[in-house]
């Protein structure tokens, strides 16, 4: 049985659920999510709440009973617990990137035995974890119907209309959570500034589509003179949002697996997509987060 544990924003669920549906499909065996994350106390009174939304896209996994997923995690009880907590401190065992021997042997172990317990933990933030089954999720990470309203309807046909190039700017507990500051950091205005420049001069008459989960800041420093429409601040919900950043010709990008996601789902054939060259402040976590093709400012 394979599980895929789910923790985080929709942009970390969308890449767990990514790299727990490759080894599916490449194992031949069903995928199980666990959602337990999202219901934890501590999870639940942080600064940083979070909900799972992958349900509001066609995906294929199943949600794992609760008590059954946690005996997989912690097979061994208190003593696995312990031993999880060891190696994240002292291993370092996050599974943050691209882990190519990893993946190899959780499908042979499956494929030798279908019915082995395999408990998928991390973030895996590269594509080049699921790739090779990009068609399949571009698929299954369509938004569904019940969740195009007439809003979305609206501007999903501004973006249609236009040479809509997306922009994201994070903010949030990036900016609010000093722990949370210390680690990503914040993509300075200087880059967007950068960024928007750049399509300028390569995209013929831009139209920008800004999305941002601070509106105000956006609006007061953003400053741009083409034509340009705010997304965000119209009680649209992330996975909507996100499936619009999609629909855009073209993207520029924040430190952020939202769009991230916005800018891979993107069809586009001859799109332009504009990612911050620092993802975090260390900036060696990450060393195959910037998909094939992607400009780096």
């Amino acid at each position: 049985m394979l599980t895929t544990n789910l923790k985080g924003g929709l942009g970390n669920q969308m890449f767990q659920y990514a790299t727990g549906r490759y080894i599916s499909v490449k194992s031949g065996v069903e995928l199980y999510l666990d959602t337990n994350w999202f219901f934890k106390k501590d999870i639940l009174n942080s600064d940083t709440k979070r909900k799972f939304e992958l349900d509001k896209f066609n995906i294929k996994g199943q949600i794992s009973d609760p008590d059954q997923a946690r005996k997989i995690k912690y097979p061994y009880g208190s003593l696995s617990k312990i031993l999880s907590k060891f190696e994240k401190k002292f291993l370092d065992k996050y599974y943050l990137d691209y882990h190519p021997q990893l993946l190899k042997e959780i499908q042979e172990k499956l494929k030798k035995d279908p019915n082995t317990n395999i408990y998928l933990n991390g973030f895996f933030q590269s594509e080049k974890n699921f790739a090779e089954i990009r068609p399949l999720l571009l698929q299954e990470f369509q938004l569904k119907p019940e969740f195009i309203t007439q809003k979305v309807k609206e501007f999903e046909k501004q973006i249609e209309n236009n040479n809509s190039v997306s922009i994201h700017i994070r903010r949030g507990d990036y900016a609010q959570n000093p722990k949370t500051l210390k680690i990503h950091g914040l993509c300075p205005i200087s880059y967007y500034r950068d960024a928007i420049d750049l399509i300028i001069k390569t995209v013929e008459n831009p139209h920008f589509f800004i999305f941002t989960d601070d509106v105000a800041w956006a609006k007061e420093n953003l400053k741009i003179s083409d034509p340009h429409t705010f997304v965000s601040g119209n009680d649209l919900s992330g996975p909507q949002e996100l499936w619009l950043m999609s629909k855009c010709q073209h993207n520029i990008i924040a430190n952020s697996s939202f769009s991230w996601w916005g800018a891979w789902l993107n069809q586009n054939p001859t799109k332009h997509v504009i990612a911050p060259e620092k993802w975090t402040v260390k900036n060696n976590e990450h060393p195959n987060i910037i998909a094939e093709g992607w400009i780096t400012l």
